[in-house]
């Protein structure tokens, strides 16, 4: 989970949805025309880095001022193409300098969390890839599955 220690000027937190992941999640290119990258009060800059083939092709957004009171989605005209096998990274960057305790992750505005909402096409039955560091500073990922109600 997330802890970032107070009075800190800026602690990186990235997430990781490797190629094995996307290559999982879909068969064929997606188009990717919005997304609403999400932190809590803490969160100070957010982005996610595209990794094609060892090389960093470009950014899925780049905010570097993030500010919570002002979030909003990200169009993306023309659509941004991710490819199976592609690596997503996001990266929270959390400044705490206002803060005495550790900030934990959770629900509260006063906790913290890192997301990147990703609106695309077509539509896919798996589209979560969840990342996890470990004590022992490995990376775990996994796919969740989940079949939308919705008509086609």
């Amino acid at each position: 989970g997330i802890m970032v220690p107070p009075q800190t000027e800026s602690y990186l937190i990235p997430a990781y949805c490797p190629g094995e992941c996307t290559e999982l999640l879909f068969h064929e290119p997606i188009n990717v025309f919005a997304t609403l990258p999400h932190s809590h009060t803490a969160g100070a800059s957010i982005w996610t880095q595209i990794i094609r083939d060892r090389k960093e092709i470009g950014y899925l957004d780049l905010n570097l001022n993030y500010d919570f009171n002002f979030q909003g989605y990200i169009a993306h005209d023309p659509p941004t193409v991710i490819l199976p096998g592609d690596d997503l990274i996001l990266n929270c960057l959390y400044s705490t300098k206002q803060r005495d305790e550790f900030t934990i992750g959770g629900q509260s505005t006063q906790e913290e969390m890192c997301f990147n909402f990703i609106f695309y096409y077509p539509k896919l039955n798996s589209s979560l890839c969840i990342t996890n560091k470990q004590r022992d500073n490995s990376i775990t990922a996994a796919l969740d599955s989940f079949q939308w109600n919705n008509a086609d």
